[in-house]
């Protein structure tokens, strides 16, 4: 059985088929006549097949068994059978039925054009017309711009709109077949000088995109998700979008590879390495319409791709230069076999044969050289693309290609990466549970050939090579994006959970944006505010200027910071304090403002409270200050007429009491009964008690009358020691207790009080031997300081006795007090013998306290500032020119007429500032030439001094030498004098090493020399001296007021009236009005008076304030000795 199937009929015309019915009539082929009329006729079916049957002939003919077939078939039934041939090879098609298809095209070449006869032309309109001429439907080109096109095909104003991807939306409303027509992706091309090579180089361009595109939508939707700003903007066409690109008014165009690949060198047009978006495309008709031409459409294309020669591979080849088929037709191995059967017949029919052969073989002949051609074209696309790519077997994600890009991305050669599959490659958590058709968490992250795990984005999608079903995959590392994209959540989340209002603009100042914070203070949601000016706030209670200040601010790219009185949508005022500032373009435009809020109603409130209620104490205070200075000099003046009134009954109290004593000594001389010797012994010991009694209150108050002197004489302290050891020692030893003396490193010969030294240690001693019942108390002294001509000596008696509870210690040394009343009730004492001993060492420039451990013992100590004495035994010691007093001192005479002339000289000097320094004696020119002069005599040697102290190692000291010199150059103008002792001070206190420091040392001795000889030329020779004044201790009196004066003690007005006099006339009205303020109690405005004072006279400035208690008596030598 031989069968054949058939194509469409041919239009040979009623003619033609007369003549056969003629010619099959007489051949006796009645059916097969009948076949082929309604084969030739225009009206007979489209397809049929026909049979011919020659089962009457052996499989394998003998010989000369075609010539016998011949011999019988009559002359009209070969020629049937010839033109039966004939027609079925050299047939053109006719039209089965009419259909009339409105076409929509858009310019998309090379996919979708009009021709110049105005026909779809390009790769899918060539396609829709050759199913169109086989099917024999007449095509009406409808041209309009994409969004038209599709919009007329939802409405129905076409019938099919070729080039349309598939998505879900569309779907909806559209219908399409089964088969796609192409596939494709998108791509971004740009300008050469302005690259894209990743998605974050996105951020701030404009992109041309075609209108209702799925690009658009797509690219709207991943740059929003990635948090990138990019302006789309729309276009009608791709051309469009080229040219624009072209001109430079965006960035970058959005374009399927077949327009970006055809028209991107005419614009002079880069391809980015950005590839996304793969798309299969598709011919869209409306939904329930014209689903017939669907299903025609979709058997042409799904039969014509599976054919190498069909005419689907020969329109794209022809646009793209697609790979040509290599495999022969059937219809040729048909045409083979009826040719074959024709040479039988007539030798005609062999020379057409061979004619057909010729053709068809140089058509294979030129398709495997398109397809050589094809391939390199594509192997070089492949190879020169800067995007990794990889080809994958989709069964087992075998790597089965990559290109350099791809070796280069990943650090393997391409041996290695092909030896690898995607599980290989993936970089997955422990608890992955990803198989390999999971793609796309194989592709999520990947690890590289160093070590390294990079973020990357694939796009992939099927491939056919050799007949092989296969994914080919583009790869972008997006590490870095996604890096940005969690910098851009976390600033996003602290925008949104600030907790300040925060409200963007834009230059027009309307609003883009405003966080939760906003909506809270001002009641408006967002939706309410975006695209409205801040004004809707506005209460009418912010000043105009405040807003014209704010808009200068702006206008100058400065940020503004103010307050506005707004109003919230419920129509209640508040208060905000705002922050606005400019938002800049990379490029450095300014693109928006942005501004953080706060409503400070509330703390403006309480802050008029708190001020309200400020000035209510203040005025409280003052009232009970006064109060209490009231009080307090009455108190005083009674607590002072009491020690007045006993320290002058001392001599009326005493001699009664003698007289008792030595009366009672007389008595018990006159052998006096035994009972009168009891009695008498009796009243010596009460005496004797009541007489120490008195002596300690009458001490007490002598010493707060201020009726106490301390001595200043030569002893010896082991005259001390000794003395106060003999007065104890009998004492001592009736109870057990051994006495020791320990003189430590203390000079010899000392100069001071050596009473007042006895009185101190008698009252420590005595005490030591009442509570001590075992072990030894010993007397000691120690040389703590030594320095500008004064020894601080520490002086201490050690027992073994009871000890002292420490929450008791504090109470020990005030009047009256003792640790423990049980004490009074055991050993007796009256409490102030402690008292008095502070108050001792307080006026010999010293200071009290205890150091004791419960059952363990005691030692008690006091200080006390004392001199070297003259003696015959000579001590060394180091001398400090600091130490020095100052006296006969030469200052500038004034010279009134001299003045122009010395103020000039002084300017002409390169480190002086003479406004600077006159505006701190308030432009008092004499104190300034007095404050020079001073400073060229005290600080021409300060650099030595600081090389000294280091030497010794007395950091401490050095620091404070450079620290005085800071002072002293600031106040009078040396400023580059003051930065270099400045940055002298920071070294020492960094603790730099000695060589370290000497460069700083060397630059600060220098400005120095500079400066001081640069005085000694400006400056007036003396010509007068004044008296004398010890400035240093005048600088520590000052230092122990203001210490007192601060904690407002009342010992601060003893002081004060003590020293009056000699302020006076070291101050002159300046000391007038400081004692003026101590006298009536105004220990604030004394504290200024102080501060005055230093100003005035700079010598007094003090680096390190001295404690209250280290120059306590210091003053008594003010002035002179």
């Amino acid at each position: 059985m031989f069968s054949a199937s058939v194509g469409p009929p041919l239009l040979l015309g009623p003619a033609f088929a007369k003549a056969v019915d003629h010619l099959t009539a007489r051949s006796g082929l009645s059916p097969l006549a009948r076949h082929c009329r309604a084969f030739f006729c225009p009206v007979a079916a489209h397809r049929f097949a026909y049979n011919i049957r020659l089962s009457a002939l052996p499989a394998a003919p003998p010989a000369g068994a075609i010539p016998m077939i011949a011999s019988r078939l009559a002359l009209p039934r070969i020629v049937a059978a010839c033109l039966l041939i004939l027609c079925s090879l050299g047939a053109q098609p006719a039209l089965g039925e009419t259909r009339e298809l409105r076409v929509g095209i858009y310019a998309n070449p090379p996919k979708l054009m009009l021709d110049p006869a105005g026909q779809p032309s390009g790769i899918l309109g060539e396609l829709l017309g050759e199913i169109a001429r086989q099917e024999g439907w007449t095509l009406v080109a409808v041209p309009c711009r994409w969004q038209e096109c599709l919009s007329a095909l939802g409405e129905g104003s076409i019938d099919l709109l070729p080039d349309v991807a598939h998505t879900d939306e569309r779907a909806r409303t559209l219908a399409f077949h089964k088969t796609p027509a192409l596939h494709d992706w998108s791509s971004i091309y740009n300008r050469r000088e302005a690259p894209i090579v990743s998605y974050t180089d996105l951020a701030g361009k404009r992109l041309a995109v075609l209108e209702g595109s799925i690009q658009q939508a797509y690219l709207g939707e991943l740059l929003t998700g990635f948090g990138i700003h990019t302006e789309l903007v729309p276009v009608a066409s791709l051309q469009a979008a080229f040219e624009q690109v072209a001109a430079g008014t965006v960035d970058g165009a959005v374009a399927n590879r077949f327009y970006g690949d055809t028209n991107a060198a005419t614009f002079q047009l880069h391809q980015s390495t950005l590839m996304f978006q793969p798309a299969r495309l598709y011919y869209a008709t409306r939904k329930a319409a014209n689903s017939e031409v669907q299903d025609i459409i979709d058997g042409y294309l799904e039969r014509w791709q599976a054919e190498a020669d069909s005419p689907y591979f020969r329109i794209v080849g022809r646009w793209i230069a697609a790979p040509a088929p290599s495999v022969v037709p059937r219809e040729v191995w048909l045409a083979i076999g009826g040719l074959g059967l024709l040479l039988l017949l007539a030798l005609a029919g062999n020379t057409l044969l061979r004619r057909r052969v010729a053709e068809k073989t140089e058509a294979l002949a030129s398709g495997r050289q398109a397809l050589v051609h094809s391939e390199a074209r594509y192997r070089a696309l492949f190879d020169n693309q800067h995007t990794p790519m990889l080809i994958i077997d989709p069964v087992d994600t075998q790597v089965l290609e990559v290109n350099p890009a791809a070796c280069s991305f990943y650090g393997w050669p391409a041996e290695t990466l092909c030896t690898m599959t995607l599980r290989d490659l993936a970089a997955l958590p422990a608890t992955a549970t990803a198989d390999d058709s999971d793609i796309g968490q194989l592709f999520s992250r990947q690890r590289m050939a160093d070590g390294r795990e990079r973020e990357i984005e694939a796009f992939w999608g099927p491939i056919r090579i050799d007949e092989r079903e296969l994914l080919f995959a583009i790869v972008h590392d997006i590490s870095a994006r996604k890096s940005a994209e969690a910098q851009l959540r976390k600033l996003s989340q602290v925008v949104e959970q600030s907790p300040a209002s925060i409200v963007i603009t834009d230059l027009a100042g309307n609003i883009e944006y405003v966080n939760s914070a906003f909506e809270q203070a001002t009641g408006y949601a967002q939706s309410e505010v975006i695209g409205q000016n801040p004004r809707v706030l506005q209460s009418g209670n912010t000043k105009a200027a405040v807003y014209h200040e704010l808009w200068l601010t702006l206008g100058r790219g400065e940020t503004w910071k103010g307050e506005f009185e707004n109003r919230r949508k419920d129509g209640s005022e508040y208060t905000e304090l705002a922050i606005v500032a400019p938002v800049r373009r990379e490029d450095g435009e300014i693109s928006h403002f942005v501004a953080v809020k706060q409503d400070i109603t509330e703390q403006k409130r309480l802050r008029a409270e708190v001020e309200n209620q400020r000035l209510s104490l203040e005025v409280q205070v003052r009232q009970r200050t006064t109060e209490l200075h009231l009080a307090m000099d009455q108190a005083e003046a009674a607590n002072q007429a009491k020690s007045a009134f006993l320290a002058n009954m001392s001599h009326e109290i005493r001699t009664p009491m003698n007289a008792i004593l030595g009366i009672t000594h007389l008595l018990a001389r006159e052998n006096p009964t035994p009972q009168q010797a009891v009695r008498l012994g009796k009243v010596n010991a009460a005496a004797q008690h009541l007489m120490s009694v008195l002596n300690d209150i009458l001490d007490l108050s002598k010493i707060e009358a201020g009726r106490l002197q301390i001595e200043h004489t030569d002893f010896r302290l082991a005259d001390v020691l000794d003395h106060v050891a003999g007065l104890i020692n009998e004492s001592a030893v009736a109870k057990g207790l051994r006495v020791d003396v320990a003189p430590g490193n203390v000079p010899i010969s000392l100069h001071g009080d050596p009473t007042r030294l006895r009185q101190a240690l008698l009252n420590y001693a005595s005490n030591a031997v009442k509570f001590t019942e075992q072990g030894c108390i010993q007397l000691s002294a120690d040389l703590l300081t030594e320095g500008n001509g004064s020894l601080l000596v520490r002086f201490a008696v050690q027992d073994t006795g009871i000890g002292i509870a420490h929450e008791t210690i504090p109470q020990l040394f005030k009047a009256f007090e003792q640790a423990d009343p049980s004490t009074t009730r055991r050993y007796g004492g009256t409490g102030l013998g402690l008292a008095i001993t502070r108050r001792l060492a307080e006026l010999m420039g010293g200071e009290t306290g205890v150091d004791s451990e419960p059952g363990v013992g005691s030692c008690f100590w006091f200080t006390a500032r004392l001199q070297r004495g003259k003696s015959s035994v000579t001590d060394s010691e180091p001398v400090d020119p600091r130490a020095t007093v100052i006296k006969q001192r030469p200052q500038p005479a004034p010279a009134p007429a001299g003045d122009e002339q010395v103020l000039a000289a002084l300017r002409r000097l390169p480190d002086l500032d003479v406004d600077a320094g006159l505006h701190v004696v308030r432009n008092k020119l004499g104190q300034y030439l007095h404050l020079l002069s001073m400073f060229s005599e005290l600080h021409g040697n300060d650099i030595d001094r600081v090389r000294g102290a280091l030497a010794s190692g007395d950091r401490e000291n050095a620091r404070i030498v450079a620290h005085s010199l800071k002072g002293v150059a600031g106040n009078i103008g040396a400023g580059d004098l003051r930065q270099g002792a400045a940055r002298l001070e920071a070294a020492i206190k960094e603790g730099q090493l000695e060589s370290q420091l000497e460069p700083t040392l060397g630059a600060v001795e220098q400005q120095l020399q500079a400066l001081l000889q640069g005085l000694a030329k400006a400056l007036p020779k003396p010509e007068q001296s004044p008296a004398e004044i010890d400035w240093p201790l005048l600088r520590q009196l000052l230092n122990e007021l203001e210490e007192l004066l601060r904690m407002a003690d009342l010992e601060a007005y003893r002081r004060g009236t003590e020293q009056a006099g000699k302020l006076r006339a070291a101050l002159g009205p300046v000391g007038d009005r400081l004692v003026g303020e101590i006298e009536a109690f105004a220990f604030p405005e004394a504290l200024e008076t102080i501060i005055e004072a230093r100003r005035t006279f700079p010598t007094l400035a003090n680096p390190r304030p001295a404690p209250a208690s280290g120059a306590v008596n210091s003053a008594q030598s003010l002035g002179g000795t």
